[in-house]
């Protein structure tokens, strides 16, 4: 088949061969257990943005550990790299609809639009600081910059 198609198939099977296994690499690299329960419990198992902390029979529901540094891109399982998020907040935050200032406060990206209360309510977010359980080891800048820079739309609503 590679014949047909003008390759060489020696130069070709010996060229993917020398790449490496993607399996291996993936595999290099684990999560730390326990990172995400660490995370909520530091948060007090509540969205650091928004306060939310429901709860089903005791268990926090709804609630998640959000990377700022995403893990796929050298993030690690640090405290320092973790936000407790409710599951919208860390779906807007991974989308570059939510971020964070150098100062700690939520950013609204501006290209973030809403029509209903339920979703203007968000813009209510911007400008807030965040809500650390005291003692809490808050984002570090190197990975709130990188979030801001790869991750987040754009501009920040005007305050």
């Amino acid at each position: 088949m590679l014949t047909a198609v003008g390759l060489d198939p020696g130069a070709v099977l010996s060229t993917a061969d020398a790449l490496p296994d993607p399996e291996s690499t993936i595999h290099q690299r684990r999560r730390r257990p326990g990172w995400r329960l660490e995370v909520l419990q530091a948060w007090d198992d509540q969205c650091a943005f928004c306060g939310y902390d429901g709860r089903l029979n005791g268990v926090p529901t709804g609630v998640e550990a959000a990377h700022v540094r995403w893990f796929a891109f050298a993030g690690p399982d640090a405290l320092d790299n973790g936000l407790a998020l409710c599951m919208l907040h860390h779906k807007l935050f991974d989308r570059g609809a939510r971020g964070l200032d150098d100062e700690l406060r939520v950013r609204v990206a501006g290209a973030f639009t809403a029509r209903t209360d339920a979703g203007r309510a968000g813009y209510d977010l911007h400008g807030c600081g965040l809500r650390p359980r005291p003692g809490t080891l808050v984002p570090a800048a190197a990975h709130v910059s990188w979030h801001s820079r790869e991750v987040f739309k754009g501009n920040a609503l005007v305050a």
